[in-house]
């Protein structure tokens, strides 16, 4: 009899607690507002301290005479019971409000933390995006001052790079809602760029690329390696007694990918980047937002001449688009 009574008790305190958590999720817990709160739900243990004596009293009475126990008559009334029992029940409800009290607290932080991550997630992509569309109209500006050079010296030359420009931004549109692609995807579409530039050079440009199989399907941010071998020819082509050699070099290191573009150009400098260091400071803010510190991107000019960009970028491998393993 006794567990029953004590489990009667137990029970209607877990449903009471169910109106105490409607409550305190409707309670706003600012700073301001503890004096108000506080004497809310003081009187709120008050009200469930008493709407528990009159259950349990009832309730009891009511259990005991359906048995037929003789307890029926040691039931004590209700204000009594209410006011022996006011300590007890006030140390009870002041447990279960902890226990709410830190739920919601507990519930509260981490909706912050999703937004707070929702927020940088939307914030990173937006960043991402911006330095993404500040290299590739650098790029098409470019070529179409190119194209308008040679409409009237060569309309030839001039109407093949026009198309071969509609096929490197007709591939350049099929990945631009990714910020990464396989290394075998990118390399196709630098090596549409390639054919644009030797279009307008021919054979005083070569680009050549030493990259080892495995590395193929290796992540790398979009449109990455385009404005690097674009920077590389112009270093080539800065005095014209230079025939332009860009090489491309990509290989595995431990979880790790290392990838080198270098050229034998007249090297690089401020008094004559030309804009070329806008390029070089979007890239590595790209791979800085992308990476965080797990990469690193750097530069500068080679002893004997020329230029090399170097970057080490977490290792992991992406599918490779279809027509990207055909050509591969």
């Amino acid at each position: 009899m006794i567990f029953t009574h004590y489990s009667i008790i137990c029970y209607i305190w877990g449903l009471l607690s169910l109106i105490l958590l409607r409550v305190v999720d409707r309670i706003d817990f600012a700073p301001d507002r503890w004096l108000t709160n506080g004497a809310l739900l003081f009187g709120l243990g008050i009200v469930l301290s008493l709407a528990h004596v009159l259950i349990t009293t009832f309730g009891l009475e009511a259990f005991y005479r359906l048995i037929g126990s003789a307890d029926v008559h040691r039931v004590v009334s209700w204000p009594m019971r209410f006011l022996r029992s006011l300590p007890s029940n006030m140390a009870i409800y002041l447990v279960i409000l902890s226990v709410v009290v830190a739920v919601k607290a507990n519930r509260k932080s981490h909706e912050r933390a999703v937004h707070s991550a929702q927020l940088e997630g939307q914030l990173k992509t937006a960043q991402l995006a911006a330095l993404s569309n500040q290299l590739q109209p650098h790029f098409l500006f470019n070529t179409l001052n190119t194209i308008a050079s040679l409409t009237r010296e060569d309309p030839d030359t001039a109407e093949e790079m026009i198309i071969r420009l509609c096929v490197l931004l007709r591939a350049s549109l099929d990945t631009e809602k990714c910020q990464e692609v396989a290394l075998v995807d990118e390399l196709e579409i630098l090596e549409k760029y390639v054919a644009i530039q030797q279009v307008r050079f021919g054979d005083r440009i070569s680009v050549q690329t030493d990259v080892k199989e495995t590395c193929l399907n290796a992540a790398v941010p979009t449109l990455v390696l385009q404005p690097l071998v674009e920077n590389a020819i112009e270093h080539g082509f800065r005095e014209q007694r230079f025939i332009a050699k860009v090489v491309i070099t990509a290989r595995q290191a431990g979880e790790q990918l290392l990838i080198s573009v270098s050229d034998n150009g007249s090297g690089w400098s401020e008094a004559t980047s030309d804009g070329q260091g806008t390029g070089m400071a979007n890239t590595a803010a790209r791979l800085e937002r992308l990476y965080g510190d797990r990469q690193q991107f750097t530069y500068g000019n080679r002893r004997g001449g020329g230029f090399t960009v170097e970057l080490e970028l977490p290792y992991r491998e992406l599918p490779a688009s279809p027509a990207a393993e055909v050509v591969a």
